[in-house]
Order: structure tokens, then C-alpha cells, then sequence
């Protein structure tokens, strides 16, 4: 393990770096399972376990039954193609899912009625029931990701190449960041560099997010904003070759580490440590205080 101290405020020590081989393929024995049976409710349905459950064993102590859940099924979008992009949960158990609508493209498919293109953010409740859901003409977006900090207000980050997405506060471009309050309004956007691939919640009320700047050439960041959306800081790594994707973002809620992860092609330098090597590519795992 290697370790190095930045000049300013952060520590980086890279946890671990293997070269990528490959993986073998491997296969089970299908298994068939009961139909089960399901009930509407509003928009959503609930699911009710098959029919010939065995009946309850005595519990013991090294048995003892997990939380009891009840599964719920919501169905999003309309007559189009709608892809899902992104799920959070908050402390309380609100789910929140974005989803993009994109028209039917198919050549021998005439419009329907209701297609639209479209970016979508909705939020329900630990049951299933619909809390509100908002929807935003676009054209181009990319990456459209949300995270929910514990208390229930959200962001929702992505790329508005080519064209801008209007949330309600301005025109949104480029690597986009916005904070929704529980209840679905719009409190503050900024943009963070020319790309923004991912973002977690830093349990104070702000947020972290990973991305890039093309300023000097294609450079990783990682940046963290507080509840008012006022940059802490932002921190540049070295300009990185093509294929080299660090877009995966955790933190460490224990130790308040940032770890950010992804593909590795050729050589990074960050912090004045070098990793990976010439002419190979693999998978690095770094660490920051």
C-alpha cells in the first residue's frame, strides 16, 4: 500500500490496483418457481406470496426471522421507450427513481399519442404510494443519476451535452448538479466541470460528487458541495488517457473517506503518486480523507 499527503487538504492512498484478465463463465441448473399472485392498487401493485406456504417453524435464537417487508411494484412512463437511470433511498425509507422517455424510434412504427421526450424524477413513499413526480422537456442527457441525503432532500446529476435542461432555475448544461427538497422543488444547480458520472450523499446535508474538467485536457475531479450548495472544495487528478473511466463514487460513512473507482488505461498521476503502468489498463480503487 502506498501513501502520499496532498498540499492542501486531502490524503490519497490507493487501496487496491490489479490488472484486468477476464473471468470464466459460469452456469446453474434453471429454477422454476411459482407464479404469484398480484393486486392493483392505484398505479402500483402489491405482490402476496404463493399459495402452500409450509407453515411457520419454531424460531430459535440462530433463527430468528428477519424484518417483515412488504414488496410493492410501480410501473413508470407512458408509450414510449423509457429507460431507468437511477434509485436512491433516504432515511426514513422515500424511494426516489429517475427515468428518461425517449419516443419510439422504430422505422415501420407510426407517433402514438402521450410520446414525449422527456427527463423524469419521482418519489414515493416506504409503501409504494406515489409522493409527487416531475417532468422535464430535454434533448440530449446523459448519466442522469439521484442520491437522497438521510433527511430526505435529493440531487440529481447527469450531462446536458449539446443542449441545456431547464429545472426551473436557469439553464442547466454540461456536468449538471441539482438539489430537490423532499418535497420535489428546486432549491439550487450547479455545474461541475464538463462531465459529472457520479455523486453520494456526505451525511451533513451536502453532497460529493466525480467527474471531469476538459479545461487542460480530460482530468478526473472530485468535488463535495454543502446543503447550500456552496463549494468545500474541488480537487483535480491528472490528465488521463482514452479509455480511463473513474466513474464509480462511495463514502465511507465509518471514517469519511472518499472512494473513487473505475478503469485504469495507462498511467494517472495524482497527488504527485503515479499509478498503473504504460500500454496496460486494469481497475484501481483510490482513497481520500
Amino acid at each position: 500500500m502506498h501513501r502520499a499527503s496532498t498540499k492542501h487538504f486531502l490524503s490519497l492512498s490507493l487501496l487496491a490496483f490489479m490488472t484486468a484478465c477476464g473471468g470464466a463463465e459460469t452456469g446453474a441448473d434453471p429454477v422454476s418457481t411459482s407464479p404469484t399472485e398480484r393486486s392493483s392498487e392505484g398505479s402500483g401493485s402489491r405482490v402476496n406470496p404463493p399459495s402452500g406456504t409450509p407453515p411457520e417453524e419454531e424460531s430459535t435464537p440462530e433463527t430468528q426471522p428477519g424484518p417483515q417487508v412488504t414488496p410493492w411494484f410501480q410501473r413508470l412512463g407512458g408509450p414510449q421507450d423509457d429507460v431507468g437511470t437511477g434509485v436512491a433511498v433516504d432515511g426514513a425509507g422515500h424511494v426516489a427513481v429517475t427515468w428518461v422517455s425517449t419516443p419510439r424510434q422504430d422505422a415501420e412504427r407510426e407517433p402514438v399519442d402521450g410520446e414525449r421526450l422527456a427527463l423524469n424524477l419521482s418519489r414515493y413513499s416506504p409503501e409504494g404510494a406515489l409522493l409527487w413526480t416531475r417532468e422535464y422537456p430535454r434533448n440530449r442527457v446523459d448519466a442522469l443519476r439521484v442520491v437522497a441525503s438521510p433527511e430526505g432532500a435529493l440531487f440529481v446529476s447527469g450531462n446536458a451535452f449539446l443542449y441545456s435542461i431547464d429545472f426551473g432555475l436557469g439553464a442547466a448544461s454540461a456536468g449538471f448538479l441539482v438539489k430537490f427538497s423532499a418535497e420535489g422543488e428546486p432549491e439550487w444547480q450547479r455545474r461541475v466541470g464538463q462531465k459529472v458520472y457520479a455523486s453520494v450523499a456526505d451525511g451533513a446535508g451536502g453532497v460529493l460528487v466525480a467527474g471531469e474538467s476538459w479545461t487542460d485536457g480530460p482530468t478526473p475531479l472530485i468535488a463535495r458541495y454543502d446543503a447550500q450548495g456552496e463549494a468545500l472544495w474541488s480537487h483535480r487528478l491528472g490528465l488521463r488517457a482514452d479509455g480511463t473511466e473513474l466513474r464509480a463514487l462511495a463514502r465511507d460513512a465509518a471514517s469519511g473517506q472518499l472512494l473513487l473507482a473505475g478503469r485504469l488505461v495507462g498511467t494517472l498521476d495524482v497527488d504527485g503518486q503515479r499509478f498503473g503502468a504504460p500500454d496496460t489498463q486494469g481497475l484501481v480503487l483510490l482513497a481520500f480523507g
